[in-house]
């Protein structure tokens, strides 16, 4: 019997399977990194989202909160994109300097945050990556009541409000997912 060994061209069609096997796998590595990757920074933007509009929905509809009828608790500016109010929240009858009773919401469009603050201290980082930010004001009956902005008498027209945010992130593959916010909120104490 003779020795029979491995021609050229029989090693050339390993390397070549070899390669397009481990290609092949590469490539799906890759894509599957990328798609946990922007899994990742989709749970980011919705947690985000989610979190400032539990929390704006929650304090906004404290605003105006004076069970003792002392403390000229409203909201005192209402523009498209930011909005202050006070609540009497600890119930002494007075709207506290330091008692994280006057609060503000703000968009900055520059930096693309939506910023809380209290008592005029500065703003903390709500959210980012925030794209559009939108309040609307609407009376008793439901009816748009347009940007009162600083006016009393506009001011004291509202008992509710919408408040929409979309956020936006790139992924990595390239594009960009959005995603947005809507709700409705009653002011119940104004």
């Amino acid at each position: 019997m003779g020795q029979r060994g491995v021609t050229l061209v029989e090693i050339l069609i390993v390397v070549v399977m070899a390669s397009i096997i481990g290609g092949l796998i590469v490539s799906m590595f890759v894509t599957s990194n990328r798609t946990f990757m922007d899994q990742g920074k989709v749970l980011d933007v919705q947690r985000s989202g989610r979190v400032a509009m539990d929390t704006m929905t929650r304090l906004l509809r404290e605003a105006g909160l004076d069970p003792l009828g002392s403390a000229n608790a409203r909201i005192t500016r209402a523009t498209a994109t930011e909005i202050q109010f006070t609540r009497d929240a600890n119930i002494n009858g007075t709207i506290d300097a330091a008692g994280h009773e006057t609060i503000e919401f703000a968009y900055d469009a520059v930096a693309n945050v939506l910023r809380r603050s209290f008592d005029g201290a500065a703003g903390i980082v709500m959210a980012d990556k925030v794209t559009g930010f939108a309040l609307s004001y609407f009376d008793t009956d439901g009816n748009d009541i347009g940007i009162p902005g600083s006016d009393a008498a506009a001011l004291a027209r509202i008992r509710s409000l919408e408040l929409t945010i979309d956020l936006v992130d790139d992924k990595t593959a390239g594009g960009d997912f959005e995603r947005r916010y809507k709700t409705g909120i009653y002011c119940r104490n104004l």
